[in-house]
């Protein structure tokens, strides 16, 4: 029976020394990964940001386009009505 317990301990003793060793070989592998995808989410974050710059500043263009357009053809219009008017 002692025998037993003992081969227990023993087995158990290596078992934590086990466990040990693979929690800091997985704090050692989370610390790697995070080394290796922060600059790479950091850049992504950047150009994000950039494209979403130039999409703002797109979009401002194409509403001034917009209203140009509406403008002339607005202007077209008073002036062809000018024309048949004057002929």
């Amino acid at each position: 029976m002692q025998e037993d317990q003992k081969r227990q301990k023993e087995e158990l003793e290596k078992l934590a020394v086990e466990n040990a060793r693979m929690k800091d070989e997985n704090e050692s592998l989370v610390k790697e990964r995070v080394a290796v995808l922060s600059p790479n989410l950091e850049s992504a974050a950047i150009e994000i940001n950039q494209l979403r710059s130039e999409s703002q500043s797109l979009k401002r263009n194409s509403d001034n386009q917009r209203i140009l357009v509406h403008a002339l053809t607005e202007k077209l219009v008073t002036l062809f009505i000018l024309l048949l008017l004057l002929l």
